[in-house]
């Protein structure tokens, strides 16, 4: 039997499949290396666990978004994001539109303004 392996061939038939798996490798890089912090999100009329599911589906949608955990008796709401893609204004605009008024963003301790001595 002949063999009809020719490596130019191959090498024609390979390359799209490796360019393409060196640019999906080179945006999961970039993707790991975008700053992430984490936001928290005073919603007062969370009141049950259902509020809490649809508070994180409304949260899940906003771009930049990586993670929420809603915690009902504290009515806090922390929210892993990309720190570059998320809008935290429009975060609380779409909460307002599902039903959840008068959300804030909480500051950090580190964030707080020192008081003037």
């Amino acid at each position: 039997e002949v063999c009809f392996f020719r490596p130019e061939e191959m090498m024609v038939r390979l390359l799209p499949m490796v360019c393409l798996l060196f640019a999906l490798g080179c945006e999961k890089t970039a993707e790991q290396n975008e700053t992430q912090t984490t936001q928290v999100l005073h919603v007062p009329t969370i009141s049950c666990e259902n509020c809490a599911g649809a508070v994180r589906k409304t949260l899940v949608r906003e771009p930049g978004v990586m993670a929420v955990e809603v915690d009902v008796e504290t009515k806090l709401v922390t929210v892993r994001v990309k720190e570059s893609i998320f809008d935290s204004a429009k975060a609380i605009q779409a909460l307002e539109k599902d039903d959840f008024p008068g959300a804030e963003l909480q500051v950090a301790d580190s964030e707080a303004e020192e008081p003037a001595s």
